[in-house]
């Protein structure tokens, strides 16, 4: 199995999983995430994505970036964060996606895929934990503290959100009240720990769950 996954991941940027039969149902996942879904499927049979069926289950870790969602049933791979957690819950209610597994929690693959194969919806119980443990904010506060996760500084953020230094100044007080933080480094520590992605590295983002 090892080499016909690393023959067609080699030459393809996604690739299939067929668990079972190729008749039974299919996961879907970029080539790194495929890697380290390899180890959860001993059953696995890897094809090329252009001859999994039209029924294939997506299994994806950025929904944004993964354009064929739309026409697919999908297990989202979240960030074992309450950011991306919360994200996932929203997703499914929303129905972007059919379920949700953490991307620390790979072995429950098997279970979401089985699920929404026969119609169902799947959510791994600590999915719910973790969202719960995001705190309300606004989708500017949001917005705000993804910045400061990032290290941008104030005059940063106020053009990059195309607002005031007033407003911003406003925002991060509301937020540091919400967190129950005070001062930028608190801040910074607060929002990693809630999932917020850091400042990249060169050209290679590093997510929150470890997949650049």
């Amino acid at each position: 199995m090892t080499n016909e996954f690393d023959q067609i991941s080699s030459n393809a940027s996604i690739a299939a999983i067929g668990i079972g039969t190729r008749d039974v149902f299919f996961a879907i996942a970029d080539r790194q995430l495929s890697s380290l879904l390899q180890s959860s499927l001993d059953e696995a049979i890897w094809i090329a994505v252009g001859e999994a069926s039209a029924s294939a289950v997506l299994v994806s870790d950025d929904l944004a970036r993964d354009t064929i969602v739309s026409r697919r049933r999908v297990v989202e791979v979240a960030a074992p964060f309450p950011r991306g957690a919360k994200q996932a819950v929203t997703n499914v209610s929303t129905r972007l996606s059919q379920g949700a597994i953490l991307a620390d929690d790979y072995a429950s693959i098997t279970a979401a895929l089985s699920a929404i194969t026969h119609g169902g919806v799947y959510m791994a119980e600590r999915v719910f934990d973790l969202a719960d443990q995001f705190p309300a904010l606004t989708a500017r506060q949001d917005a705000v503290l993804a910045k400061i996760a990032q290290g941008a500084r104030t005059v940063d953020i106020v053009s990059n959100l195309h607002t005031s230094k007033t407003v911003v100044k406003l925002e991060i007080q509301a937020i540091e009240n919400r967190l129950g933080v005070s001062g930028r480094a608190a801040l910074v520590a607060a929002a990693l720990s809630l999932g917020f992605a850091p400042r990249a590295s060169g050209s290679a983002h590093k997510r929150p769950n470890g997949l650049t």
